[in-house]
C-alpha cells in the first residue's frame, strides 16, 4: 500500500481495513478524526517521553523583564546572556524553536538529510552558544507561559533550552507509523459500536441486524494489544532536519 502521508489518508485506511466499502462504516469523518487525535494523543506521552528539548534564541527589549512564550513550552530549563554587551548578536537563520527531530518509524527518510548542511548548522551553533556564559536567574510560569528575569542581562540576547509538548505531525510521517494505522482501527470499533449500540437487536430495512459487542470486543482486543506495544516501544531518534 501506497505510503499514508495525511490525515485524509489515513481516515480511508482504517474504513478499508473495516470492510468498507463491501460494509458501511458509520461513522463521519468529524468522528473517524476524534480517533485519529486521541490515538496521536496517546502515542505522543510516549514519544521523547511527552517532551522534546529545542532551543530558543531571542532579543531582548529594553526596560522589559517579562516575555510570554508559545504556548507549548512546558519548561524552560535553561536560560544563559552574554557576560560581553552587544547591541546585536547575529542570530543564524531557523533557530527560533525550529528543530524538527525525524522520528525513528521514517529511517528510511533519512537519505533525504543534507548531511552537510546539518553539520554546518550545529557548528554555528555551537559557536553561538560558547558565547552565552552567564546563567541569569528567572521563573517561568506553566500556566501563563510567562517568563520574568530577576536581573535584566547584559546582552542584547539571551539562549533558552525549553522543553516542549512533543506534538507528531507530518514531519514525523505519524499518518504512516503502524502503531497508529492500528490504534485508529481499535478506536475506530470502539467509537462505532458505541453509536449503534442503541440499536442493537433491531432489523434493519434489509434484514440484516447489528452486534454492537462483537464490534467492541474487536476494538478493546486492538486497543489492549497497541498498549503492550506501546510500552515496548524506543523514543524516536534525535535526528534533526534544517
Amino acid at each position: 500500500m501506497a505510503r499514508i502521508k495525511t490525515k485524509e489518508a489515513l481516515r480511508d485506511y482504517a474504513k478499508i481495513s473495516m470492510g468498507a466499502p463491501t460494509i458501511v462504516i458509520e461513522l463521519t469523518d468529524d468522528q473517524l478524526d476524534i480517533c485519529i487525535d486521541k490515538t496521536i494523543e496517546r502515542y505522543a506521552e510516549y514519544g521523547y517521553d511527552g517532551m522534546r528539548t529545542e532551543t530558543l534564541l531571542i532579543q531582548l527589549e529594553d526596560n522589559k523583564n517579562k516575555y510570554i512564550l508559545p504556548d507549548n513550552v512546558i519548561a524552560v530549563t535553561g536560560l544563559q546572556a552574554n557576560s560581553t554587551y552587544s547591541s546585536f548578536i547575529n542570530i543564524p537563520a531557523g533557530y527560533t524553536l525550529a528543530m524538527n527531530p525525524i522520528s525513528m518509524n521514517v529511517l528510511d527518510n533519512v537519505s533525504n538529510i543534507d548531511i552537510q548542511s546539518m553539520t554546518s548548522r550545529m557548528a554555528k551553533m555551537s559557536n553561538l552558544r560558547s558565547l552565552f556564559d552567564v546563567q541569569v536567574n528567572f521563573d517561568f510560569n506553566f500556566n501563563s507561559k510567562e517568563l520574568v528575569f530577576f536581573e535584566r542581562p547584559v546582552s542584547s540576547a539571551v539562549v533558552m533550552e525549553l522543553g516542549v509538548d512533543y506534538e507528531p505531525g507530518e514531519i514525523d510521517n505519524i499518518y504512516n507509523n503502524w502503531w497508529i494505522k492500528e490504534r485508529v482501527i481499535g478506536e475506530a470499533y470502539i467509537m462505532w459500536a458505541g453509536i449503534m449500540g442503541k440499536y442493537e437487536g433491531a432489523s434493519l430495512v434489509n434484514g440484516a441486524s447489528i452486534n454492537y459487542a462483537d464490534m467492541r470486543s474487536k476494538g478493546e482486543e486492538i486497543i489492549e494489544k497497541s498498549n503492550e506495544e506501546l510500552e515496548g516501544l524506543f523514543e524516536p531518534l534525535g535526528v534533526y532536519v534544517f
